[in-house]
């Protein structure tokens, strides 16, 4: 973490990064749910390290819910068992499996792995869900125009698609506070049902 780590809130939800904050900031908006905190604990890798500082708050009666909510990336189970066994090296309750809550002594605890059912890859292919196929397929006839295969194909559509957005953003976090992904799509029903428990 770049600075100390200040808790506010007795709910708090840990995210990758920051497009994620922003993103979950919009959502939890729109469902009006109150009194949480975001913290980007700055990459996967780091869910350990911040699970072991908010441990203590929870010992001193100040957190009562923690959330964590990643990319499954290439393995929606593995990213599920990171998550879990970081829970349990911190002594923090632990659900059973993804996109559920454990409640223990007043303390609950939820993993959320994006984007979602058991499948593979990230925020950004949860949002490019809400986007049209015929749009989807113009920005596939673009790859193969330009005869370019990119790294990380999901992160490149979601920019190209942005591009051609009002109000212009640079990424899917902004996108998400100028209301461009739609909340009210299907495929963001079973993380709006996740995130009623934080009410």
């Amino acid at each position: 973490m770049k600075e100390k780590l200040t808790l506010r809130e007795p709910k708090i939800i840990l995210v990758e990064g920051l497009d994620d904050v922003k993103f979950f900031r919009a959502l939890l908006k729109y469902l009006n749910i109150k009194n949480f905190q975001i913290i980007e604990v700055e990459g996967k890798n780091n869910f350990k390290t911040v699970l072991k500082i908010i441990s203590q708050e929870v010992v001193n009666k100040l957190v009562s819910v923690i959330v964590c909510i990643r990319d499954a990336d290439n393995n929606f189970s593995g990213a599920f068992l990171s998550i879990k066994n970081s829970l349990k090296d911190s002594k923090l309750p632990f659900p059973d499996k993804a996109n559920t809550f454990n409640n223990v002594n007043d303390i609950k605890t939820g993993v959320y792995v994006l984007p979602a059912n058991q499948e593979t890859g990230m925020i950004e292919d949860l949002c490019m869900q809400t986007i049209d196929k015929d749009k989807k397929d113009c920005i596939e006839k673009y790859y193969n125009c330009l005869n370019i295969e990119v790294k990380n194909k999901s992160k490149s559509t979601i920019q190209i698609y942005l591009a051609t957005q009002e109000p212009l953003t640079n990424s899917l976090g902004n996108a998400s506070q100028e209301g461009i992904w739609n909340f009210n799509h299907e495929c963001f029903a079973e993380l709006k049902t996740f995130l009623e428990n934080l009410k």
